[in-house]
């Protein structure tokens, strides 16, 4: 882990509330791995003082990618930072997917969970990979078209059908499952009612599933004790608790809601 100051070079609209942000200056770019997070602030301002987590959406050469939706004051201001600004980034954090090889990469993303999934693609390209990718409608839908051009056999779905495919984005999954051949995992990220929908779909099919959630973090680095998630005990009786920037973000559900994916455990979500 390392912190650096960065260059905004590049800042582009993907949807009405989302834009996509290129850093320039991030030196261990290349050893990012799919999954990890950054933190980032801006540099002299003290509102807001804390940095926050973004998913690295794509590295490479010494630059990094993050996808940006404006939900507080944050975000706003990196979504409507100037070309040539200054930012500080602390990084690489957090654990990372973990694929296997020769296995089907499934991807369910809700929303801005998308982020991850794009390095998941890249860094794969010899595994078959699938997205499914949903949104509540076609202002917070983003285009597939880079995945699609990297070989992800990619589909859309919106809940009120403005674009894509009318619904939700589990509602194939269980089929999708069931016609491939030979072995897959499944890869979500997105709300939690969504991940305990695919972890349900993923353990009746009989697939590993892991899920990056998205608790509210503070410091990134495990010492403010924020970020805590409920996982099943070592001797599987109660429950423990992890730190999603220190253990996660990455966990596989069959660690996960030590009370079931079918009930919603009591956490801090993001703002």
């Amino acid at each position: 882990m390392q912190t650096n100051d960065v260059r905004v070079i590049d800042r582009v609209p993907v949807s009405a509330s989302i834009c996509l942000l290129t850093l320039l200056g991030v030196p261990y770019a290349e050893s990012i791995r799919p999954g990890q997070f950054v933190m980032l602030r801006i540099p002299g301002r003290i509102d807001p003082l804390l940095a926050r987590p973004y998913s690295v959406y794509d590295a490479e050469g010494t630059a990094i990618r993050i996808l940006v939706k404006v939900v507080g004051k944050s975000s706003a201001l990196f979504s409507s930072i100037e070309l040539g600004s200054r930012m500080q980034c602390t990084g690489p954090l957090g654990n990372a997917f973990r694929v296997r090889r020769g296995e089907a990469v499934v991807m369910v993303a809700g929303g801005v969970g998308l982020a991850p999934m794009f390095l998941l693609a890249k860094r794969h390209p010899r595994n078959r990979r699938v997205l499914l990718y949903g949104s509540p409608n076609r202002d917070d839908c983003m285009a597939l078209e880079s995945f699609t051009r990297l070989g992800v056999e990619a589909s859309c779905m919106t809940e009120d059908g403005s674009m894509g495919t009318r619904g939700l984005v589990t509602e194939p999954l269980a089929g999708l499952l069931a016609g491939l051949k030979g072995s897959a995992a499944v890869f979500a990220c997105g709300p939690e009612p969504m991940l305990r929908a695919v972890a349900r779909i993923a353990e009746k099919t009989g697939h590993s599933c892991q899920v990056s959630v998205e608790e509210r973090m503070a410091c990134g680095i495990g010492v403010c004790q924020g970020c805590a998630v409920r996982v099943r005990s070592k001797n599987k009786e109660g429950y423990r608790y992890k730190l999603s920037c220190h253990d996660g973000p990455i966990f596989d559900t069959r660690e996960l809601w030590p009370e079931g994916a079918a009930q919603r455990a009591p956490a801090c979500k993001e703002g």
